[in-house]
């Protein structure tokens, strides 16, 4: 009995069949290997200028509900938080979400009817003031920190209440940029 002995056409074809097969699953090992690279890179350059963070509670109302999915920007070197800021920092408990109602050096007082002002102007719809065990008013708010208000103000913790109080510029994360969700409400954070 003799052996088969396969044509030099065959040979030559199950050769390249060899090969195709080969380079496939090296170009699917590639794409594997630059798609991690490509995600890494990406999470990486996020992590550094963003952070995501979900709005608790009712206290910042319509502008971030509870439940919100927030993406934030983090400051950067040199960046402040302004008046009317959203802005993530970070508390003893935690995270916190608030509006930036004033900064270092604004002055802050309460009229008889119970509205807030700052630097004299009243803060639209702020009728609920001060706990009574809060400084003297007028209060001026010390550099490097920042005076801030949920945006419902008869719900809201916020830098009226004594220990809450004012919050230090070093806590600040970034400021509120897009709401990513819920889906019906994506969109830039007023």
């Amino acid at each position: 009995m003799e052996g088969y002995t396969p044509e030099d056409r065959e040979l030559l074809r199950e050769m390249r069949r060899v090969r195709r097969s080969q380079k496939g699953k090296r170009l699917l090992w590639s794409l594997i290997v630059w798609g991690i690279l490509a995600v890494a890179a990406g999470w990486f350059a996020f992590s550094r200028y963003f952070v995501l963070a979900v709005a608790q509670g009712p206290a910042m109302g319509d502008a971030l509900p509870g439940g919100s999915v927030v993406l934030f920007q983090k400051y950067q070197d040199g960046e402040t938080p302004q008046r009317g800021d959203v802005i993530l920092f970070g508390r003893e408990r935690g995270w916190e979400i608030k509006r930036v109602a004033a900064v270092g050096g604004d002055e802050i007082d309460q009229e008889e009817n119970g509205q807030l002002t700052v630097n004299g102007a009243a803060i639209a719809g702020c009728l609920t003031g001060w706990a009574e065990e809060t400084p003297e008013r007028p209060f001026t708010v010390a550099e490097g920190e920042l005076f801030v208000l949920g945006d419902r103000y008869a719900l809201s913790v916020d830098s009226r209440d004594a220990e809450f109080g004012s919050v230090e510029l070093d806590s600040v994360v970034g400021a509120a940029k897009y709401l990513i969700w819920p889906a019906y409400r994506i969109g830039e954070v007023n």
